[in-house]
């Protein structure tokens, strides 16, 4: 294992598969798995896709700090209990925050997702996908004025600046595929299937790609083509259906308190059975041999198609629960199929 190193190539050929640094060093390999994030050199340099990102037509502010120095005031003493750590969520027009405290109530972080105002400098300014562009708290508070709970604005307040970052969310179009040519390189992870930080999808979707990957190969005999194309059937659906993220749930709803007192469980944060009880590995095992079948006879359809579920549907998994939500609200972001025909 080695960190610091920058990859400068790919290598795809019959003759040797790997990568090649910055400092001009080739390490060579039977397959080359590439997790380089959502900005991917290797979808770039092995795809041939230029970096095309999408605005969402929202942002989101981010940050966490300490609150040792604030456990006095009366406004945050809730976020301070040293006997539990908790999750609050607030919503309101094209809104929603979540605070979230850890370590006993020591440490607090807090998230605001919002639609881009094209009145405020920062909204009206592009700065792609950045995690590290400043944030400015008369902004936040900016978007708060109209009846927020004043616990929310205080954390604001209380935050330090320097540690706040405002970006644009942005989203990019389905692949429609994740491996080189010979099929002995695959992108994997954000690299392959970006997912929106508000989906709160993106590492447990990485997770799911490596248990599945490691699954492949062990039963593919040391057939790399073959370990990655199944891979890739076994995933490709099912990682872009958990894209979908639950922001367009609590945004497109208008929210009053009528709406609140007739659907008193749309505010809860929905735990899908399909998502949060799925077994990565017993999934990749059950399907392996009939769909590396299917790649040795060369089956033809597209991806979407051969991959699992036939037609990236997630209808009949849906029908299995979903856990503290409002189905009202849910089935629609559940049944949509964001891929692409190839």
């Amino acid at each position: 294992m080695r960190f610091g190193e920058k990859l400068v190539q790919y290598l795809d050929s019959d003759a040797e598969v790997g990568v090649v640094t910055a400092k001009g060093e080739k390490i060579l390999g039977d397959v080359v798995l590439a997790a380089d994030g959502p900005r991917s050199l290797a979808r770039q340099l092995v795809l041939g896709l230029p970096d095309n990102k999408v605005n969402s037509g929202y942002a989101i502010y981010r940050t966490f700090f300490t609150l040792t120095e604030h456990r006095k005031n009366p406004l945050l003493t809730e976020f301070c209990d040293p006997n539990k750590d908790m999750t609050r969520m607030w919503v309101g027009t094209d809104l929603h925050g979540i605070i979230d405290t850890w370590n006993r109530g020591r440490d607090i972080g807090w998230v605001l997702t919002h639609k881009v105002c094209p009145l405020l400098p920062l909204d009206n300014h592009d700065i792609g996908d950045s995690w590290s562009f400043p944030g400015r708290k008369e902004d936040v508070l900016g978007y708060l004025e109209n009846g927020w709970d004043e616990r929310f604005k205080e954390v604001v307040g209380q935050t330090p600046e320097k540690q706040l970052v405002d970006y644009k969310l942005v989203w990019r179009e389905p692949l429609k595929t994740w491996l080189s040519g010979s099929a002995r390189i695959a992108v994997i992870g954000d690299a392959a299937h970006c997912h929106l930080p508000s989906s709160g999808q993106g590492g447990a979707q990485a997770l799911e790609d490596g248990v599945a990957i490691a699954l492949a190969l062990q039963r593919a005999n040391g057939d790399v083509p073959l370990a990655l194309r199944v891979f890739e059937r076994i995933r490709f659906n099912r990682s872009h259906m958990s894209s979908v993220t639950n922001r367009d749930d609590y945004h497109r709803v208008v929210w009053t308190p009528e709406f609140v007192k007739d659907h008193p469980g749309a505010l809860s944060i929905p735990c899908m059975d399909w998502i949060m009880e799925h077994d990565a590995r017993a999934n990749a095992e059950e399907h392996f041999d009939y769909l590396a079948a299917d790649v040795r006879n060369d089956r033809p359809g597209t991806i979407k198609h051969l991959a699992l579920p036939a037609g990236g549907s997630y209808l009949s998994i849906r029908d299995e629960g979903v856990k503290g939500s409002n189905p009202e609200i849910t089935e629609k972001h559940v049944t949509q199929v964001l891929v692409l025909d190839v």
